[in-house]
């Protein structure tokens, strides 16, 4: 019996240019790349925006380029272990849109997930994560390894697209419900 084949999007930052001196733990490297080419039990397609080649003087080419490679892909393996940017959010997004499941890797000190975070706008949250990273991820992960695990949990079971989880209507409708006081406010 072959193995399932999967294509995973990469989503994470792209170095911008010699000026981007941000450290190499910023972005998945090749050591990320191959712990998931050989702790998923599939046979695994890879697609990176950084290893495209593509004319990146196009600005709308690159944005193209992007919302292709998560339109086929079959999952979005996101790395939020450092401060992303807005390419990560709309990716993410658009994912959702498309019903593709996404697997975020927080790692243990995340920009995302925080222990305590004071003063959120006069309140002080223990045990934080990002909403936008909690609620635009069907698995959120420790690191890579627990990611593949959980990507194999379904690959064995009922396959990937079970991950999907409708989130951003869903969310829209939990908010309704929960604070009609305020959405009365905007009717």
């Amino acid at each position: 019996m072959s193995l399932p084949c999967i294509k995973i999007y990469l989503s994470g930052s792209i170095r911008k240019g010699e000026e981007d001196a941000r450290s190499d733990d910023h972005f998945w490297n090749d050591f990320d790349v191959e712990v998931v080419r050989n702790r998923i039990e599939a046979s695994v397609e890879i697609l990176n925006p950084a290893m495209t080649k593509i004319d990146r003087n196009d600005t709308r080419l690159n944005f193209g380029c992007d919302l292709y490679l998560v339109s086929i892909s079959d999952l979005i393996l996101v790395d939020l272990r450092k401060k992303k940017g807005i390419g990560v959010g709309a990716e993410l997004m658009f994912a959702d849109q498309m019903k593709i499941p996404t697997f975020g890797v927080l790692g243990s000190r995340s920009e995302y997930k925080r222990t305590t975070l004071t003063n959120l706008t006069g309140q002080n949250i223990q045990d934080w994560t990002h909403p936008f990273a909690e609620g635009l991820c069907d698995e959120l992960c420790a690191d890579v390894d627990a990611a593949c695990d959980r990507i194999n949990t379904f690959t064995r079971s009922s396959g990937i697209a079970a991950a999907y989880e409708e989130k951003s209507e869903t969310s829209i409708r939990y908010f309704r419900d929960a604070a009609p006081e305020i959405v009365e406010q905007y009717d």
